[in-house]
């Protein structure tokens, strides 16, 4: 079968057929299918998306990496680990995904499991224009937010985190303030270790 006959049948009615034809195209690195595959995103069936999610692993276009993220936040969870498998095979600075990612974050309609995977990855690449979007993690309502936010900041250790870490010191979660005192330690400013150091002796621990 050609590729044209591939993407012809990634509109088929039958959802096997869409499925395998996905997946072929995908294992041929078909790149003039890649707007084909990236609209096969939005399939009824999640075993299709799954598929396609895989081609545009193996094509590896910006494009396609870009469509991958709102699939963050797909109703389905076979589709919500298949993309995020994805995602953990990325290493290194990804600067195209940064903007689409904290955009995600944002969205008033992400899943809690979605923010949370999506402040671990902003660490994981360590790019600076994720500062601003991890600091306003760190003043969350929900704990585990900013206990994410803060383990992020940590391996990017950007002195401009500080100021937004100090006040975690004083966080009602106590995993949150050891959190945000070993970034603070991380960081290694003196007016980081400083806050660590009155911390450590407010709460009696050893210095």
């Amino acid at each position: 079968m050609t590729t044209e006959e591939l993407i012809a049948q990634l509109k088929a009615d039958d959802p096997s057929q869409r499925e395998q034809a996905a997946l072929e195209l995908g294992n041929r690195r078909a790149t003039e299918a890649l707007d084909a595959l990236i609209a096969a995103l939005d399939d009824p069936v999640s075993a299709v998306r799954c598929a396609a999610i895989l081609a545009l692993r193996y094509i590896n276009d910006p494009r396609g990496d870009v469509a991958l993220i709102p699939l963050f936040n797909d109703t389905d969870n076979a589709v919500r680990r298949r993309v995020s498998a994805w995602a953990m095979t990325r290493e290194g600075e990804q600067p195209h995904l940064v903007e689409p990612l904290i955009a995600q974050l944002r969205d008033p309609d992400s899943r809690k499991s979605t923010i949370d995977f999506i402040l671990m990855l902003l660490g994981k690449w360590g790019d600076a224009r994720a500062l601003e979007a991890l600091h306003d993690m760190t003043q969350h309502e929900f704990a585990p937010f900013r206990l994410r936010a803060a383990q992020s900041l940590r391996k990017m250790a950007d002195s401009r985190s500080v100021a937004y870490l100090i006040p975690l010191l004083d966080d009602p979660h106590p995993g949150v303030q050891a959190t945000a005192a070993k970034t603070l330690t991380a960081i290694g400013t003196p007016e980081a270790l400083s806050a660590v150091s009155n911390w450590k002796a407010q709460n009696s621990m050893p210095g």
